[in-house]
């Protein structure tokens, strides 16, 4: 399990080599660090909202939040996951390489992008989108509400 772990720090290593270099090739280093300054100075903490999300999505479906983030079942597992990848992209704005690799531990993040394109496009006559819908909209209530609580404390 360690060699493993210590392999995938490797890559992230060797990949933000790669990205360092790229950047340096374009901008100076003065430009770099000062982006760096800015990404992080702005970088909101959104995992409270997250957790909320997940835990939501989780109680919605009857299934617990491990099942929801690790599970790669389909039917109802898969609908819940896609609640989530929805409610996390459009309503809290992450990228959808930041849900697939930080939040979901996926490789991919082409299942988000078939979520999200399938919450767009939802056809009121279909009873399964309606569900989705439905289902999507009382929670996204629920975590604007919390949202709220939580600005004013």
């Amino acid at each position: 399990m360690q060699v493993q772990t210590d392999l995938v720090q490797n890559k992230e290593f060797v990949s933000l080599l790669d990205n360092l270099e790229r950047c340096l090739k374009t901008y100076s280093v003065k430009e770099l660090n000062e982006a760096l300054v800015t990404f992080f100075t702005n970088k909101q903490d959104n995992s409270l909202e997250i957790n909320f999300i997940l835990e939501q999505v989780a109680s919605e479906y009857s299934i617990s939040k491990r099942t929801l983030i690790r599970s790669t079942a389909r039917g109802s597992v898969q609908e819940a996951r896609e609640v989530a990848y929805c409610l996390l992209h459009l309503n809290l704005g992450l990228t959808l390489r930041y849900i697939s690799l930080r939040i979901f531990f996926k490789n991919s993040h082409t299942s988000i992008t078939r979520a999200v394109e399938k919450c767009r496009n939802l056809s009121p006559s279909s009873k399964q989108d309606k569900d989705f819908k439905t289902i999507y909209e009382k929670i996204q209530k629920k975590l604007t509400e919390f949202i709220i609580e939580n600005k004013q404390e």
